[in-house]
Formats: structure tokens, C-alpha cells, sequence
């Protein structure tokens, strides 16, 4: 069997590929919005750990440490913006209790490794707002509270990004959930394809009947509006 014979029985069971095909994109999109609903408030701060002051008229390494402080300084902020007690400060400063508040930092990156993202997700836009700027608040002045191991060195955190608040959406992941899940309705659908070519007993065509019976082909009624 050559391809033209494979195409025939796709083009001869085209209902069951479109189908599966369709039903599968319409269940991913439904069951994977690509909206979710709620808005998120995104900000980026730039950490620094305040070099020592000098003691002597001496070479010292103390801004390479202190930049190296800051890498490991932003770390910890990652974990801290995404605990608990974080939240709960949040929700302190801004008397915002609703369940739908929720605070992220991303994990800095090798280009910019003294860079904290953080990202407020909140039922609707002015609770963002607010969450984005009370985070900023906590950050930028309350640095000795969340590392008091510093002492009056502290943790010096200058907004470069506003807030951007916008509509929560569900990222490339979403989008790539319903293209597999369609290329996988596609699939099933070409199997059911040609499953029921399998059990399929009937002869379509002149080459149907001349690979089954292995007899020729004396004479063929054409169908209602061909010609011979």
C-alpha cells in the first residue's frame, strides 16, 4: 500500500480525524483557559549589601564581598516574599484578607543576579495595586526585620519597575497544554481512521478489488453525474 492508498482512507474517514481533532481542541481550551481571571501587579527592585566602612589605608576586597552578599541576599528575599509570614504582612499593611491574594518572586537570573521580580496576583485590579506597593513598602524599609543577622548594614532595596497590573493570564504553559493535546486528538483520530479502514469489508475502488480478488476489472458503474 502506497501513500496515495493511506490518504484515501484518511480522505474516506475525514469525519473521525476532524472530529477528535475539534473535540479535543474545544475540551483542552475549556478545561485549560487561557484566561484566568484576576489581575497581577509585577515590581523589580535592585538589592545591594552596603560595603564596610574602610579602617585602614589598605586594599581591601570588601565591595567584591559585598557584591557577592547581595547575590545571596537576593536569594533569601526569593524565599521570604514567598512565605507565609510575608503574605501576612501584606495583608497587614493593606487589611486585604481576600484567599485570592497571592505573592511570587522569581528566581534571579545570571544577567541580572541583584534583581528581585516580584509578582502580587489579587481578585481584581486595585487590590494588585495595592499588595504590589505594600510589598515594595516592606522590602525598600523593613529590611532589618526579615534579616536582622545585618545589623544596621541592612539591605538596601531601590524601586527600578513600578507596579504593572494586568490581566492574569495562564502563560506559554496553557498554550502549549491545548497544542499537545490537539496534536494528541489528531493522532487518536487517524488511528480510529484507520481502525475502521481494518474492519471495513466493503471495496471502493477498481484498485480495491483488483488488490483483494486479484481479478480484472471488466466494467465499473460510474457514479450519479460522472462520465466514463
Amino acid at each position: 500500500m502506497n501513500l496515495r492508498n493511506y490518504w484515501d482512507i484518511v480522505l474516506r474517514r475525514w469525519w473521525a480525524v476532524a472530529g477528535l481533532t475539534v473535540l479535543t481542541a474545544v475540551i483542552s481550551i475549556v478545561t485549560s483557559p487561557l484566561t484566568q481571571g484576576g489581575y497581577t501587579a509585577t515590581v523589580r527592585l535592585l538589592l545591594s549589601v552596603p560595603s564596610e566602612v574602610p579602617r585602614g589605608a589598605y586594599f581591601t576586597y570588601d565591595k567584591y564581598y559585598s557584591l557577592l552578599s547581595t547575590e545571596y541576599v537576593t536569594d533569601d528575599y526569593i524565599e521570604v516574599v514567598r512565605s507565609k509570614g510575608f503574605l501576612q504582612d501584606v495583608r497587614r499593611e493593606t487589611n486585604l484578607q481576600s484567599s485570592d491574594l497571592t505573592i511570587t518572586a522569581q528566581p534571579r537570573s545570571e544577567r541580572a543576579p541583584r534583581v528581585l521580580t516580584v509578582t502580587v496576583s489579587a481578585r481584581d485590579e486595585s487590590e494588585a495595586q495595592r499588595a504590589a506597593n505594600a510589598s515594595v513598602d516592606l522590602i525598600v524599609s523593613h529590611s532589618e526585620d526579615y534579616f536582622p543577622g545585618l545589623g544596621s548594614r541592612g539591605v538596601v532595596a531601590r524601586l527600578i519597575d513600578p507596579a504593572e497590573v494586568a490581566p492574569a493570564t495562564a502563560g506559554g504553559r496553557a498554550l502549549l497544554n491545548v497544542g499537545l493535546r490537539t496534536l494528541l486528538g489528531l493522532a487518536l483520530g487517524l488511528a480510529l481512521a484507520f481502525l475502521l479502514h481494518y474492519f471495513d469489508n466493503r471495496l471502493y475502488t477498481p484498485q480495491d478489488i483488483r488488490r483483494e480478488l486479484g481479478l480484472p476489472l471488466l466494467g465499473e458503474i460510474p457514479r450519479w453525474g460522472e462520465t466514463t
